[in-house]
């Protein structure tokens, strides 16, 4: 499946824009694996990567499993992107 607004969730498969460069309020961020090389990356603008959810571990159980990132209060946030999603699929949660 492609990348998808559903509401205040975004779904990701690929790299992209969260919000086509508009302001966002961002309560949580979270990959959910299938196996040891799931990875989400996410950033702001062109700078950094500012969150990067991994699976990278040694561990033979990790497929399907959450990881996630949660913003109390939200994170607001313009230029957000998805730079990676691997071995997965990554969920944007706006508040």
């Amino acid at each position: 499946m492609a990348n998808q607004q559903f509401g205040n969730v975004w779904y990701f498969d690929t790299n992209g824009a969260i919000n086509n460069s508009k302001v966002v309020s961002i309560s949580k961020i979270a990959l959910y694996g299938i196996d040891t090389t799931s990875l989400l990356t996410f950033a702001i603008g062109t700078g950094i990567p500012t969150v990067i959810l991994s699976f990278a571990t040694s561990s033979p159980n990790v497929e399907n499993r959450w990881r996630e990132v949660n913003f109390i209060p939200p994170f607001y946030a313009n230029n957000a992107s998805i730079l990676t999603v691997t071995a997965g699929s990554g969920y944007i949660f706006l508040a």
